[in-house]
């Protein structure tokens, strides 16, 4: 029961950051992929469209792969990702999920 409260306590925490990064940089153009940090906790901001896109990058508590607004599309460059990865600041599951939005040489996404 304890377990359970600590990750239900977790899990608002983490929604709740995640949305202090999205409207904290709402207004902001990315003209390429930025961690942001946050009380521990670090970030992947960018621009897509006409949107912003935060992502949490190393959530402790499920779900493990956090993104507002959910529903908007995204692509990050090969070299992006591999900055992402080689800093060590990502999860493997946020890691995987980017990873499925590299955008290839072609323009089409993996």
């Amino acid at each position: 029961m304890i377990k359970g409260l600590y990750s239900t306590i977790g899990f608002k925490e983490e929604g709740a950051e995640l949305q202090n990064v999205e409207l904290k940089v709402r207004e902001r153009r990315f003209s390429s992929p930025e961690v942001v940090q946050l009380k521990g906790r670090s970030f992947l901001c960018l621009t897509s469209g006409s949107e912003n896109v935060a992502i949490m990058l190393n959530p402790e508590f499920p779900p493990y792969y956090k993104q507002l607004p959910s529903s908007t599309s995204f692509s990050i460059s090969e070299s992006e990702f591999h900055a992402l990865r080689e800093s060590r600041v990502a999860t493997r599951t946020v890691l995987n999920v980017l990873e499925s939005h590299v955008d290839n040489s072609s323009g089409v996404q993996k």
